[in-house]
């Protein structure tokens, strides 16, 4: 199997059969794993299961935005109802290792890089090992625009804009060459490690030590 299709292989098997590495919770509509290369500190994403409400299953959110409006918003309810479940096990996680709570990012790439919808539901810290490059930080950049909230998508169908949101999709492609700019004070850093270095200062300071 190929690498861009490896999401597909997590909804072909029994989750009871996965590792708890790799499995944080399921249940008959979707699956919720933890990402492979995590980008925060808490990094999950969940994953529609295959469904007979599903004509075809969508690789990316352009496909689901193709769909009819009906059977998008099933979708999207699902996501919804196992969303809140993923960010109380978040919460949960951060209490536990920090005493406190902070932020939770939930979105799609403009552009994903594997196939199979998933949905990212991330910590805002964006400190990880993982995260290496330019391209890494401002694809998950919560004000960049390559990370579509997932709210934001909700509104575009309530609102009768999806098809404005999908024919802008490939566009924001660009915006991974953008400057690296801080999501918490809007400076521009000239690397990642000046950048690295910057969020887990911020993070200690501003986040962790706010009392």
């Amino acid at each position: 199997m190929s690498y861009l299709n490896i999401l597909s292989s997590y909804l072909d098997k029994n989750p009871t059969s996965l590792s708890k590495n790799d499995l944080l919770l399921y249940d008959e509509r979707c699956i919720t794993i933890y990402d492979k290369f995590p980008k925060s500190k808490y990094h999950f994403l969940i994953l529609p299961r295959k469904s007979s409400d599903l004509p075809s299953y969508p690789n990316s959110l352009d496909d689901l935005l193709n769909f009819d409006d009906d059977i998008i918003n099933k979708v999207l309810d699902t996501l919804d109802r196992t969303l809140t479940q993923v960010e109380e096990s978040i919460h949960d996680m951060q209490l536990r290792d920090y005493g406190k709570t902070w932020d939770i990012n939930k979105g799609f790439h403009a552009v994903p890089s594997l196939n199979c919808i998933h949905l990212h539901v991330m910590s805002n810290d964006l400190i990880s090992d993982r995260l290496k490059n330019k391209k890494h930080y401002n694809s998950f950049h919560p004000g960049k625009g390559f990370f579509i909230h997932f709210d934001d998508v909700c509104k575009a169908v309530e609102n009768g804009t999806k098809e404005q949101l999908r024919s802008s999709l490939k566009a924001k492609e660009v915006l991974l060459k953008d400057p690296l700019q801080s999501h918490y004070n809007g400076k521009i850093y000239t690397n990642i490690p000046k950048l690295k270095t910057h969020l887990v200062e911020y993070f200690n300071d501003n986040v962790i030590n706010n009392h």
